[in-house]
């Protein structure tokens, strides 16, 4: 019976109409709990089915945008969805996706919904504590302008916060990783763009400051003043100008 009703449900979600209706009564959360729930029978092939089905109509729920307003419409909503253990789930399909050829349409809704699950201050750390630095990094290497712009643009939200998971950045890496792709030869123009952008965000945070130094973000930036493109040479400009302003404040 819940195969079938999936079935049904599964051919009126690709309405946009049916999708905000059913967000509004709460639905995606109802799958989310599926999900969650049915971890522990994975080795069940009906169960992973069920599990796989509701984790997929997740994703069709938040490709549509007046959906995704109305599942993240205000901060209390969002947190709710955290407590669930919904960002979780969207972890795991995120590192699922990779894996799809069709994986544009599935990373753009994922990375949209963890990116406003991320405003509230008190999503960031669990976030973070979850593993989202872990899932979302790797998918830099893929030679992808928009996927590349999603994870930075959710790196940009979750710097935004406490400085107590800041370790974990720099446990990962991630200052490296950027400054080594905004040096790399014909790295695309709005990458490196959004690239410095979040290093910018780092600058900003006392805590990073040395390891940009060490890491050489001065000498990157002032070759990327040379750059080709006239966006990225102004945005390295500035950046590089900020940077030196309040080393210099600081002396």
């Amino acid at each position: 019976m819940i195969d079938t009703i999936f079935e049904i449900f599964k051919s009126l979600i690709v309405d946009d109409d049916v999708k905000k209706a059913l967000v509004q009564q709460g639905y995606a959360e109802h799958l989310a709990n599926i999900v969650s729930s049915s971890n522990n029978a994975a080795e069940d092939e009906s169960v992973k089915e069920r599990m796989q089905s509701a984790a997929d109509m997740i994703v069709m729920l938040l490709t549509e945008d007046d959906s995704m307003k109305v599942l993240f419409d205000d901060d209390e909503h969002c947190i709710k969805l955290v407590e669930q253990g919904v960002h979780v789930q969207l972890l795991q399909l995120l590192a699922r996706t990779t894996k799809r050829e069709n994986m544009g349409r599935h990373q753009q809704a994922v990375f949209s919904a963890l990116k406003n699950l991320a405003m509230p201050a008190v999503n960031k750390l669990k976030l973070v504590e979850s593993g989202c630095l872990d899932v979302i990094l790797p998918l830099l290497s893929i030679q992808s302008p928009f996927v590349q712009f999603k994870v930075l643009g959710t790196l940009r939200m979750l710097l935004t916060g406490h400085e107590n998971y800041y370790p974990k950045f720099r446990e990962c890496g991630i200052i490296q990783t950027l400054i080594k792709m905004i040096k790399t030869e014909g790295v695309n123009p709005q990458t490196c763009y959004n690239a410095m952008a979040v290093l910018e965000s780092f600058s900003l945070q006392e805590y990073f400051r040395r390891d940009l130094e060490v890491a050489g973000l001065n000498k990157a930036l002032d070759d990327l003043t040379k750059h080709e493109n006239e966006n990225v040479k102004k945005r390295a400009l500035i950046i590089l100008t900020r940077v030196k302003a309040h080393k210099f404040s600081q002396e």
